[in-house]
């Protein structure tokens, strides 16, 4: 594979967007501007959905 595909398979990138992460969790993850753009956890599972407005007061 090329460089960019291993580093998003180690978690030195974001899985999704490509940015990159300052810890490597050795595992794919999710960068926190993805995580709070598609409301889902570092390994991009869907969170349950919160009551309107919490989720963009904790995006602030």
């Amino acid at each position: 594979m090329g460089d960019i595909a291993d580093q998003m398979l180690e978690g030195s990138m974001c899985q999704w967007c490509g940015e990159f992460i300052d810890d490597e969790t050795g595992w794919p993850t999710v960068c926190a501007g993805c995580q709070l753009e598609h409301n889902v956890d570092q390994h991009g599972n869907k969170l349950p959905e919160i009551e309107d407005g919490l989720h963009q007061k904790l995006a602030s």
